[in-house]
């Protein structure tokens, strides 16, 4: 008996029932803030009701959905699934952001553009949207997430995923997928991380192979060529480590970042807006890459499961203190068993400098 069942859902009928449900032999799975993550299963008696572009879900021996993606790939026994943020993985005009609260919270800005981009993108995903319950769960003001021109031709482009990414690191808004395995809407919450601290330490049997890497800087230099149709200027701006801009030295050196990083951007003048055009290019954070450990998922001190991707967390190792987000997850099984491992990595999503990442006490 395998430890692990895979369920699937039409994408052109998200919220009815599942179309599939089958056993899985193998599989490496996982999510990460920072990319779209791609997991791989094996599965046995596959059905063939079922294509690439449909919604999967992975559920254990109590019932408990560990996973959920968008299939991108079946070749024979293996399927292969991106996150469910590969949904918006696609190109969309910078529209006028309208029916939002003057405080411009940067949730019910994120919703217009998941929601008006899915309107805008065909059928099929008008179809999904009508299956999807999104959700602007915490308020976190921030201005015009982005300026645009009101001339039509001249509306810039993103891509959502990307503009969502950038949006978290700037802002802390995370997203937040249910697929349920009942009859019902796929749920999308936007919302900052609401769960409480975790503590990590190395004296306990529950976490091992715990790695504190050296400190990454961030692109802490903007150079912007801001155009007015005729002519333009060049603007500078560095990021300190308090989390202010500067276009002129400081008085203090040390509040600068030791390695330079440079970033440059092209922008039209109806696209520029100082506060906010900086901040969404270039966000006063700081990140660590290397901290990671690993996890038995059987254990009495944490439960897993439970916990919320973008949550503090504090990470004791040889006496030395770390403070920082959990961002990302990734377990392997085999042979039809359960995994005994989660392998956790903190810090690869950026925390801003005043809730300090590596702050070293």
């Amino acid at each position: 008996m395998s430890a692990y069942r895979m369920f699937v859902k039409s994408a052109t009928d998200l919220s009815g029932r599942a179309v599939a449900n089958f056993p899985l032999i193998s599989g490496k799975f996982g999510e990460d803030q920072q990319s779209i993550y791609t997991s791989s299963f094996v599965g046995v008696d596959i059905p063939s009701n079922f294509e690439a572009g449909d919604f999967c879900g992975v559920y254990d021996e109590y019932g408990t959905i560990v996973y959920s993606g968008i299939i991108n790939q079946i070749q024979g026994n293996t399927i292969e699934s991106r996150a469910m943020l590969s949904l918006f993985d696609f190109e969309w005009f910078l529209k006028p952001i309208t029916g939002v609260d003057p405080n411009y919270y940067a949730e019910e800005q994120i919703k217009f553009i998941v929601d008006t981009g899915l309107t805008d993108s065909g059928v099929v995903a008008q179809g999904i949207k009508a299956d999807m319950t999104i959700t602007d769960a915490t308020q976190t003001v921030a201005g015009k997430l982005y300026a645009h021109n009101s001339v039509i031709e001249n509306w810039p482009s993103t891509n959502i995923a990307k503009f969502m990414l950038d949006t978290q690191n700037a802002w802390g808004c995370h997203y937040y997928f249910t697929l349920p395995y009942a009859p019902g809407n796929l749920a999308l919450t936007i919302s900052q991380a609401t769960h409480a601290k975790e503590v990590i330490g190395d004296n306990t049997t529950a976490v091992f192979n715990i790695n504190a890497g050296e400190e990454q800087s961030p692109d802490n230099v903007l150079r912007v060529w801001v155009w007015n149709g005729s002519g333009g200027n060049f603007w500078t701006y560095t990021l300190l480590k308090d989390g202010t801009y500067t276009q002129t030295p400081p008085g203090d050196a040390s509040l600068l970042f030791s390695k330079m990083r440079v970033k440059t951007q092209r922008l039209v003048t109806a696209d520029w807006d100082f506060q906010n055009t900086v901040q969404m290019l270039m966000p006063p954070l700081i990140y660590n890459s290397n901290i990671s450990f690993d996890m038995l998922l059987e254990n009495n001190l944490y439960d897993f499961y439970d916990w919320q991707l973008g949550m503090p967390m504090e990470v004791w190792k040889e006496g030395r203190y770390y403070q920082t987000v959990y961002t990302a997850w990734e377990m392997e099984f085999a042979d039809g068993q359960p995994a005994s491992i989660v392998h956790i990595t903190c810090g690869t999503a950026r925390s801003k400098l005043t809730e300090v990442l590596n702050d070293r006490k």
